[in-house]
């Protein structure tokens, strides 16, 4: 029995079944079950269910062993899913370089990839399995649109954006946890936020041949290393060092003085701490309302000098709290700052106390 791409299968050792995504050799299959996931099989394992295959089901007898080919003029190859290729059996590469985590958008029509939409995909480049959540930002809220488990070397279909996604510039938020079953260091979890500008995907040469897919994907590496040494370095950067910085350029607290932006030369990174203890020496006879109209000051002040003195990024700490603070942080961006992106900073190094403006590339 010959098993093709695009074949409805069921599993004989196993309940359910799937379809035929892609073939590995003549002896192995993969299958995307019900739920959408990828799975190697034997093909002596399976059993074709589709009815455009009852006469192979009728010769099941003549032809006991089943084999896996590939059919150029096969229907199913019109699917509109790119396959996946280059993976071995059990996903899991010899010599694997530094694991890389993409996000994939596969126009349904390259000569129109807004109008006519795009395939979005996570890409595991990786010998670790992922656990992943997405969300779409809306405002000042995360919309959960698809999170599981990804296996190594593989690709999941997050969504499929269409041309009224495109009308604003649509961001959406990364979190992925790799893990194996046995590793001596557990790996760091990542969490990114990702911008899709709607003007990119028409630039000549926005889709590339690529090693994950046959059609050309636009790419998007979520594991940037030059991020991840930035966040490295900030995290090696100690409370007392900061302190010992700030001391040594002279800046003397004063009563209601603002305590002077914590400037990293080499990354081009500010750091503001808009705690009121850090901001006045004194708050004796303040409210509440005066507070954190001292903090929203503050930050108005520094983004703005940020933005003279041209640089990168910039972080507010407000701490967890009751969250005012980082809603209003988020009111005051939307007013006057929404060309920028705004982000939530290392979970690794500030926890959830933290925002992060994204000035320049």
């Amino acid at each position: 029995m010959q098993i093709r791409i695009g074949d409805k299968v069921k599993f004989l050792n196993d309940i359910g079944g799937g379809t035929v995504v892609s073939i590995v050799n003549e002896k192995m299959v993969h299958v995307e079950n019900e739920d959408g996931f990828e799975i190697p099989v034997m093909v002596n394992e399976l059993v074709i269910s589709n009815a455009m295959n009852e006469a192979d089901l009728l010769d099941e007898e003549k032809d006991t062993q089943n084999t896996a080919i590939e059919d150029d003029s096969d229907w199913r190859f019109q699917e509109e899913i790119p396959d996946l290729k280059g993976f071995v059996e059990i996903n899991i590469q010899e010599n694997s370089v530094e694991p890389e985590y993409h996000m994939a958008l596969i126009p349904n029509d390259i000569d129109a990839p807004i109008t006519k939409g795009v395939q979005a995909y996570l890409v595991n480049d990786s010998n670790f399995t992922l656990l992943f959540h997405f969300s779409k930002r809306n405002g000042l809220y995360y919309e959960t649109i698809e999170s599981g488990t990804l296996e190594p070397n593989m690709r999941f279909n997050l969504m499929e954006l269409k041309e009224r996604d495109f009308e604003k510039r649509p961001s959406f938020s990364f979190q992925i946890i790799p893990f194996r079953k046995r590793n001596q260091e557990l790996p760091p979890f990542l969490h990114k936020e990702v911008t899709i500008d709607p003007v990119k995907l028409h630039k000549e040469g926005a889709f590339i041949k690529n090693d994950f897919f046959s059609k050309k994907a636009y790419l998007l590496q979520l594991n940037d290393p030059q991020i991840n040494n930035i966040e490295q370095a900030l995290e090696n950067i100690s409370q007392k060092e900061i302190k010992k910085a700030l001391k040594s350029q002279g800046e003397n607290k004063s009563s209601k003085k603002i305590m002077g932006a914590i400037v990293l030369q080499n990354l081009d990174m500010r750091e503001i701490d808009l705690h009121i203890n850090e901001l006045l020496d004194n708050t004796n006879g303040l409210s509440k309302s005066e507070m954190l109209k001292h903090q929203l000051d503050t930050f108005h002040q520094e983004v703005e000098k940020a933005i003279k003195d041209k640089v990168k990024k910039i972080v507010f700490i407000h701490g967890k709290g009751n969250g005012t603070l980082k809603t209003q942080i988020y009111k005051e961006h939307r007013k006057r700052y929404a060309k920028y992106t705004i982000q939530d900073a290392s979970f690794q190094k500030y926890g959830y106390g933290a925002t992060l403006i994204v000035l320049r590339k």
